[in-house]
């Protein structure tokens, strides 16, 4: 076996804004690296894996150190095989193409609604499952043979078991309205940056068509907690975060009503009437509860101002809840189609 190291010359310089590292070779340890490579056969291999090779001999690093919640890891330049611990985060990894080898329980029927958007490639139904109920499969997930896991931080308690199994990065998202950076950073751990422009600018589209068009309009974004009590989702949570950055208003609860906690206020089905906007939007189902039934048996739903307009929008949990530009994409589109 031929061990080709030389750590005095090994240098790492920081790029970009998360905590990137590249490894750096100078030329004189390059030039030992690739006699060793040639010298066990192994030259041709090395470029497949890192990159591609330049007319001076130049190879591309196969690894790179990210810094995040986690701590610090060394990752693929590129990775391949990815398990995904959210829903949110295989959603942004199939929006760049990337189909994870392995994410949560029933992730194919989270991401249906929006295949269409997807890749022509990208089969959501082949996806295992690597967790279930929050928990994950250890077992499995080393089974499928990962290069890199991303997670959120409320897998943070499994990450030095995870991180013995691949290298591991933690994705953090103290609100559902910070789906933007979850998605920056799922993207770029793995290795997809220059394939997440499209899709930003996808939604962009959609989003300034909207906005000219938006500006004295008010939205409700709501949900039935089926215990008496109901849910409003401001600018804080997803749904109310992507309305408002199309210019649209976003309905919150008065102060001193309901308890806020999480970007999300929970209100007394007896203080319905604060719901003023002039779309209500909601999930057709949550907590196997049809929303616009639940509803519908309060007496002051027939009084809201949406409600006598005709406009009332149930959408499938995950555009509504969805947490990745391709859901806010078909949330706005649907808003507009609306107004």
């Amino acid at each position: 076996m031929i061990t080709l190291t030389r750590p005095d010359a090994r240098l790492w310089t920081p790029v970009g804004a998360y905590g990137y590292e590249h490894e750096i070779l100078d030329d004189a340890t390059r030039r030992e690296f690739l006699a060793g490579l040639a010298a066990a056969g192994l030259l041709v291999a090395c470029g497949d894996r890192g990159g591609t090779g330049s007319a001076a001999g130049t190879v591309a690093p196969v690894r790179r150190s990210i810094v995040h919640p986690g701590g610090t890891s060394q990752i693929p330049v590129r990775a391949e095989r990815v398990v995904s611990l959210s829903e949110a985060l295989a959603g942004h990894l199939v929006s760049v193409g990337l189909m994870p080898v392995g994410a949560d329980e029933g992730i194919d029927s989270w991401l249906e609604p929006y295949q269409a958007l997807l890749p022509p490639d990208v089969d959501v139904g082949a996806i295992p499952s690597a967790s279930t109920a929050g928990e994950p499969n250890l077992e499995a997930i080393a089974a499928l043979g990962p290069d890199l896991i991303v997670a959120e931080t409320f897998f943070e308690e499994f990450y030095d078991r995870l991180a013995r199994i691949a290298p591991t990065v933690l994705i953090d998202r103290p609100t559902n309205a910070d789906w933007k950076a979850a998605f920056d950073a799922t993207v770029d751990a793995a290795g997809r940056a220059a394939e997440a422009g499209p899709v930003r600018d996808r939604y962009r589209a959609v989003r300034d068509r909207l906005a000219g068009r938006s500006s004295e309009v008010e939205v409700a974004f709501i949900r039935n907690n089926g215990d008496g009590t109901f849910r409003i989702d401001g600018t804080s949570a997803f749904a109310g975060s992507v309305a408002a950055d199309a210019g649209l208003a976003v309905t919150d609860a008065p102060d001193g009503v309901g308890d806020r906690s999480g970007g999300a206020v929970d209100v007394s089905d007896e203080r319905l009437d604060v719901v003023s906007g002039d779309v209500i939007v909601l999930p057709d189902r949550r907590l196997d509860l049809d929303q616009v039934e639940v509803f519908s048996q309060n007496p002051i739903w027939a009084t809201l101002p949406a409600v006598q307009a005709g406009r009332v929008l149930p959408l499938p949990n995950p555009v509504y809840n969805g947490g990745t530009y391709v859901a806010a994409e078909l949330l706005l589109e649907a808003v507009a189609g609306v107004l």
